[in-house]
């Protein structure tokens, strides 16, 4: 290199690199167009990968990178199958290795093959070459499939095992089951009320009259009520606490009613479930306002009275009011137009804004938001 004084080792390879082309550390050349190449790759160009024949740069040596990892995922599958002690074990890992080459790409096979060994070796421990899906539910559960989920999709495409959607289901519903029945109170009249309504749902799943996501849909509410119940210290669920649960839960009035029952007939419960609010037909009443206000803009808004019905029921629509609160907001509120031209209606320190289609017609008769309802009264334009 033309040196002359004495340099440290970093110096003397300070001409060194990883190839532009086959990405060895190398003695590098410039090529010509800036890239920075081994003399290897330089002096060859490209030549076809002895194994498949596809080109190559000629600095990679005797096989291509695809070839390269391909074969150390092969390697490594290989080595570690010898763990099994069955040769038939031994050769699906095997196969896992190349099947995984192909799925996920070499380099990435070469890099993962062996997390997946775990599981094989489980699934070799249950003693037969081909496992039903229901022992390795029993066995993983659906979490543990699920985490080796590469592994299972290449038992089910190479057809030694056959997935059942429903065992799958059951197997879900029930793990979740007993983390409902592992969160509730160990001992207790509290304790024993659930397992008692879940030896009822049990034997109702025995005589074929319900499923076990039904059992779940029934447990999960009763669990998380005798929850309730266990942190004010009561021995069994009271009103109270049905209707504090019920309070931040109202989707689960009905799954929670069996529970009641059961409560009601066994321990003589003094419970009730609260009758539910009815607020009217809500997609109806959407589908009224929408109307409405598409006939208030067909028509057109020429008087404080039509502005005014128009603002209440925009406020009603886009911002889910109440009748009674969208009219106070139109008594009190204030019409505002912002620098980017949306326009609010600001009350409260709180900004509801107007579409245009809405905004439009209300600013062009210069309505104010601060009016009253009254149809002969006018519109006050000091503050819009």
């Amino acid at each position: 290199l033309g040196i002359e004084q004495q340099v440290c080792p970093a110096c003397q390879r300070a001409d060194h690199g990883t190839c532009f082309r086959c990405r060895r550390s190398r003695q590098l050349l410039d090529d010509g167009d800036g890239h920075h190449i081994c003399k290897k790759c330089l002096e060859g160009g490209f030549v076809a990968c002895p194994l498949c024949a596809n080109s190559m740069p000629a600095g990679r040596g005797v096989k291509c990178e695809a070839c390269y990892w391909r074969t150390l995922a092969t390697k490594r599958a290989a080595t570690a199958s010898e763990v099994f002690s069955k040769r038939e074990q031994a050769n699906i890992f095997c196969a896992f290795g190349e099947w995984l080459s192909n799925e996920v790409g070499e380099q990435k096979a070469a890099v993962t093959v062996l997390r997946y060994l775990p599981f094989f070796v489980d699934v070799a421990s249950l003693g037969t070459m081909v496992p039903s899906y229901q022992e390795l539910l029993e066995k993983f559960s659906t979490l543990g499939l699920r985490r080796n989920l590469l592994a299972m999709r290449f038992l089910e495409m190479t057809n030694r095992i056959v997935v059942n959607e429903q065992q799958k289901r059951d197997a879900s519903d029930l793990r979740r089951i007993d983390a409902a029945l592992s969160g509730a109170p160990s001992v207790g009249r509290l304790r024993e009320a659930l397992d008692g309504y879940h030896a009822v749902l049990r034997s109702k799943l025995a005589a074929g009259k319900i499923s076990v996501r039904s059992i779940r849909l029934s447990l999960t509410p009763a669990a998380a009520l005798i929850a309730v119940a266990a942190k004010s210290d009561h021995q069994l669920p009271e009103q109270a606490d049905l209707s504090r649960y019920l309070s931040v839960a109202p989707g689960q009035r009905a799954a929670v009613t069996g529970f009641v029952s059961f409560l009601k007939m066994e321990y003589k419960a003094q419970l009730e479930v609260p009758a539910k609010a009815s607020n009217g037909d809500t997609f109806e009443v959407r589908r009224s306002l929408e109307r409405a206000i598409a006939a208030q803009l067909k028509s057109g808004v020429r008087n404080p009275a039509e502005c005014t019905a128009l603002l209440v029921n925009a406020l009603r629509y886009f911002h889910h009011m109440p009748a009674r609160t969208a009219k106070s907001v139109a008594v009190v509120g204030i019409l505002t137009e912002a620098p980017d031209g949306n326009v609010f209606v600001l009350h409260a320190k709180t900004k509801y804004r107007l579409p245009r289609e809405i905004s439009v017609p209300l600013m062009m008769n210069k309505v104010s938001a601060n009016h009253t309802l009254d149809t002969d009264s006018r519109f006050s334009q000091d503050k819009t």
